[in-house]
């Protein structure tokens, strides 16, 4: 089954709007002036894909996924339990749980890069497919739509014979392009947002209900327009990655971009743009698979960033139309012209197993230390003694014992062969 190469009904769909604004971008770096240049691009990919698919699948493969759910409802009496399984060629962990919109079955790669969700067999549209940030960015998003769609021509019924356009469709596309500016840093105060100029049909969400956050005058994520339709976002990429995901990977990606980190401080004046197509937008424009996205990408990138343009301000210039765009904007405007994917770097983990059982060590006394409380009235230090004795009992009468050590032995395996072999 054939990835990305394939043509929607044999169609070929190319929209030129876009391209005069990156041209516009292009002119001052051609001309040699360099001097508005103050920030570096260090990375750009994919960071969210998801596809859905029309396809039927064997009472085999039924049964399979039956058998996974079930037993992964057996492990954990709270529901939340998982259970590996294979399906041709590819190990998942099932969930315990459905999902919301009739999902039935929900599972996920071994190792985190995807996930899929089956509905009912009798429904349309019945299988998707996300593709996660870790599996986009370490993986690629060739090497990993390819890995997907070979899989499904191997446990789904594909009828090679009808267009693709038929039976698959993108749901959605996040594109992020990552800056080191600390220029920009300085700029992201809450008068910058008056310099964003949108289309008529995203004005009213700007003057209305312009979604920031800011910390101490400063302003750390800007988000315009409608996920389902199209937004972008421009956020503090360092801080969230310190304070929210933990995807200190990130780093790696950044390395290979020309950015020079400091291991021991949180990463700092890293700005992502991250623009997010949903399936409202790409509908419009007559989009319907990624290869038809991808064929058009820079045009609608353009489009996108025209829709919501960040300019530089004009003194005694009232209307804002005529203000050129923002030095930041540019430097994003001229990487969509050369879109490359920043990845590839392998599987690694967000923390490494020093800090880790350290971590989990801290946890373990700060629940032993309020089991002593609640019982006692007070902290005793012989608590640990008497919860110890307790804490074997636990683990001898849990029944499921074998089965949640075999789950971390997968999920730690590279932890534990990076940190203490």
């Amino acid at each position: 089954m054939e990835g990305s190469s394939q043509q929607s009904s044999g169609k070929v769909k190319k929209r030129g709007r876009g391209g005069e604004l990156r041209s516009c971008a292009l002119h001052a770096f051609e001309s040699g002036d360099l001097s508005c240049v103050r920030g570096q691009v260090i990375g750009s990919g994919w960071d969210t894909v998801s596809e859905a698919f029309d396809l039927q699948w064997r009472d085999s493969v039924e049964r399979v996924l039956k058998e996974a759910k079930e037993e992964a409802q057996a492990a954990d009496d709270s529901g939340d339990g998982e259970v590996m399984f294979e399906l041709h060629g590819e190990r998942f962990f099932m969930s315990a749980r459905g999902a919301r919109g009739g999902v039935v079955y929900w599972f996920r790669s071994l190792d985190g890069f995807f996930q899929v969700l089956l509905r009912s067999r009798k429904m349309k549209w019945n299988i998707s497919v996300r593709y996660s940030s870790i599996g986009l960015w370490q993986s690629g998003f060739s090497s990993l739509h390819d890995r997907v769609h070979d899989w499904l021509g191997r446990a789904f019924k594909v009828d090679s014979r009808l267009p693709i356009d038929h039976w698959q469709r993108l749901v959605e596309a996040h594109f992020a392009i990552d800056l080191h500016s600390p220029d920009f840093s300085e700029e992201m105060r809450p008068e910058l947002l008056h310099q964003f100029i949108c289309h008529q049909e995203t004005k009213q969400r700007l003057d209305g209900d312009f979604e920031v956050v800011s910390r101490g005058g400063y302003l750390e994520t800007i988000t315009i327009g409608k996920k389902n339709s199209l937004q972008i976002q421009v956020y503090d990429k360092g801080k969230e990655i310190t304070e929210v995901s933990g995807k200190d990977w990130m780093r790696d990606v950044w390395a290979k971009g020309g950015w020079v980190p400091d291991e021991l401080r949180a990463p700092t004046d890293v700005w992502r743009v991250e623009v997010r197509f949903g399936k409202e937008f790409l509908r419009h424009r007559e989009i319907l698979t990624f290869s038809d996205f991808h064929m058009n990408l820079l045009s609608l990138m353009s489009e996108a960033l025209q829709a919501r343009r960040l300019t530089e301000r004009v003194e005694g210039d009232s209307n804002k139309s005529r203000w050129p765009t923002h030095w930041f904007w540019n430097l994003v405007l001229v990487e969509i012209g050369e879109i490359r994917e920043w990845c590839g770097t392998g599987r690694r983990f967000t923390v490494n197993g020093d800090y880790l059982v350290d971590q989990l060590l801290k946890n373990a006394v700060g629940c032993l230390r309020a089991a002593s409380v609640i019982r006692d009235g007070e902290f005793l230090a012989g608590s640990f003694v008497l919860f110890r004795d307790n804490l074997s009992r636990v683990l001898d009468q849990d029944k499921n014992h074998d089965y949640k050590v075999n789950k971390l032995q997968i999920r730690y395996e590279g932890v534990m062969s990076a940190s203490f072999h």
